[in-house]
């Protein structure tokens, strides 16, 4: 997958540039998304060392990529979605009392009135569905389909689990109400302290290209967050193929200005994030996707590494000097 996107985005750029960019590590697209006028290039993680980052957690990144084992290793400590069930091999295996077999689902699916469906194993949104009961019809990712193509749909969709449709509060729902958008948020965790603080965060926002996610990959937008104040700055979209990147005043569906609207708790939301991952100290690297519910926060994922894109176009993660000393510690840098 990475291959082919190095080749698509390198057919934009003089061949020179392009030698010039695989030769310090970076993907082609980086001479678009990064300001290498205004910062020194050795300030930016590169693209090989991003990838690299994948293996900080070694073997126990496990509990950030299986979304089951994760939620009972987070469940603890803050709301995480509820689990339901899980298909695995064709067969719905249950993970609460009230679910027996698919009838069960179908009652739940009624009462809660949405669900979601994801990979137990998955990334950037790829297979998520939206499943919806309306009052009167069954609908999949927005399209009405009859119940027993569904279940014959999702028995055989591979390892897939069927769990919480998470309700935004109104800060995010004001954002775009048709997705629940969400903080990616990194921590990492200092090795000489030895414990966890937040080095970046940006708000994934979605719109109707996106549906039913936030994510960048499926065409969503990305707001910038200061750290200190946690007040959104400039949106972008057009990352991964999804049409040239481009920065946006407002959003396209909305026209809502995102830029200057504050989270509200922002400090507080931070130290929750702070407290989770000090319980994790052999999860030195942690990328957690994070929904603001209405009373507390919403957990709804940890991933072992990110793209540090979504970080990067707004300033090289290395100028702030405890991400690079954590790099240097891990030989990433």
């Amino acid at each position: 997958m990475l291959e082919k996107r190095r080749r698509r985005e390198s057919k934009a750029l003089p061949f020179g540039k392009f030698l010039q960019l695989c030769r310090y590590g970076f993907f082609p697209n980086k001479d678009e998304l990064y300001r290498f006028t205004r910062y020194d290039r050795a300030l930016y993680v590169t693209d090989q060392q991003m990838l690299m980052t994948a293996y900080i957690n070694g073997q126990y990144a496990i509990v950030l990529n299986d979304k089951v084992l994760f939620a009972l290793a987070v469940g603890p400590f803050v709301h995480v979605p509820k689990n339901f069930a899980f298909v695995d091999k064709r067969c719905l295996i249950s993970l609460v009392p009230e679910i027996k077999d698919w009838s069960d689902i179908k009652a739940l699916l009624i009462r809660e009135k949405l669900l979601i469906v994801k990979p137990i194993c998955g990334l950037g949104g790829k297979g998520i569905q939206l499943l919806h009961y309306d009052g009167r019809d069954f609908l999949s990712n927005g399209r009405k389909r009859p119940w027993r193509e569904m279940i014959n749909e999702l028995s055989t969709a591979g390892d897939v689990i069927i769990c919480e449709y998470i309700r935004q509060g109104e800060f995010a729902n004001r954002l775009y109400p048709h997705t629940v958008n969400t903080i990616r948020m990194l921590s990492i965790r200092h090795p000489e302290s030895n414990t966890s603080f937040i080095a970046a965060a940006a708000f994934r926002i979605g719109c109707s290209r996106s549906l039913p996610v936030d994510n960048l990959s499926a065409g969503g937008l990305v707001c910038d967050i200061d750290m200190a104040s946690g007040r959104l700055g400039k949106a972008a979209t057009g990352f991964f193929g999804y049409g040239r990147f481009h920065w946006l005043e407002m959003h396209p569906d909305t026209g809502l200005r995102m830029e200057g609207l504050v989270i509200v708790g922002w400090d507080r939301i931070c130290r929750k994030i702070e407290e989770v991952a000090n319980q994790f100290p052999y999860l030195p690297y942690i990328a957690w996707d994070v929904a603001l519910g209405y009373d507390e926060i919403v957990v709804i994922e940890g991933n072992t590494w990110t793209d540090v894109s979504i970080f990067q176009i707004y300033r090289p993660l290395l100028l702030n000097d405890r991400i690079g000393a954590f790099l240097k510690y891990y030989h990433i840098i």
